[in-house]
């Protein structure tokens, strides 16, 4: 095997100290400390510094080759990439290209994500991309394996005869299983259900307290007057299908005038002057 010394120029890396211990799993391999000529400072086992028997060496630079081999090539797609601010189901990306552990296997290609709860948290690139059937493996920290454990878990309400059982049933489906058709409007795009209406008692009450009970088959729960806000206490109505609509258009609009008013104060100034 090729001896790996300081001073070597492997790829975009030069040695700065070689041998050092690197984890690989739960062990610690002979690896080596290299500086990237982005300026970056990374570590890697000797093995990924060494050609193979087809000339190939397994890493050439911190990880900046890649996302610029990717951005030329024109893949930076859902398939194998994934983006700064991007949503995935309760995180957002806030770094797409870190190496993480998962195992006995280390330095896999993997996120940085911060969660709508608060932590932060790391996982492979693979367990944010949407499967063929529909599901992504990872979608938040963990917080919402355990909500939807403790549910699990809740003894018997008594609730699924109620009128509005399957409203809160519908309502909860949407936000939190990503096998829901319509999931990827609601909680694929950060919609939450207040915490104390996953106890479909409470939700029930608070519901024919507030608003009061469903008025008929054409209705059904609309987020109001926030169409991007979470299913909450004093964001709910019950509305017809072309009631929501216009509601929805109604946030676009404002949504559009806000913009507009940033961009060309301007252009609404005549607006508002042809309007009077």
């Amino acid at each position: 095997m090729t001896q790996i010394v300081p001073g070597m120029h492997i790829g975009r890396g030069t040695v700065m100290e070689a041998p050092v211990m690197v984890k690989h799993g739960s062990e610690r391999r002979p690896g080596a400390r290299l500086r990237c000529d982005c300026g970056n400072i990374y570590e890697t086992r000797i093995s990924h510094l060494v050609a193979d028997k087809n000339g190939r060496i397994n890493t050439m630079s911190c990880g900046c080759l890649n996302r610029e081999r990717s951005r030329a090539q024109g893949l930076a797609n859902t398939r194998n990439h994934v983006e700064v601010g991007q949503r995935i189901g309760r995180g957002v990306v806030i770094d797409p290209d870190v190496r993480v552990t998962e195992g006995a296997e280390s330095d896999l290609r993997g996120a940085r994500l911060r969660c709508d709860c608060g932590n932060i948290y790391e996982t492979r690139i693979s367990h944010l991309i949407e499967h063929r059937d529909g599901k992504i493996s990872v979608l938040s920290c963990g917080c919402l394996r355990r909500e939807m454990e403790r549910r699990s878990k809740n003894v018997q309400h008594g609730m699924s005869g109620h009128p509005l059982y399957n409203t809160w049933s519908t309502m909860m489906r949407r936000c939190y299983s990503p096998k829901n058709p319509k999931y990827r409007r609601y909680g694929g795009r950060g919609i939450l259900v207040h915490e104390s209406w996953h106890d479909v008692r409470i939700f029930v009450a608070d519901l024919e307290r507030e608003i009061g009970p469903k008025p008929g088959q054409l209705y059904s729960l609309d987020r109001w007057p926030d169409n991007d806000g979470n299913y909450e206490p004093g964001n709910v109505r019950w509305a017809t299908a072309a009631e929501q609509t216009a509601n929805r258009e109604y946030q676009l609009a404002m949504a559009f005038l806000s913009w507009a008013r940033t961009v060309h104060p301007e252009v609404v100034a005549e607006w508002a002057t042809r309007a009077q």
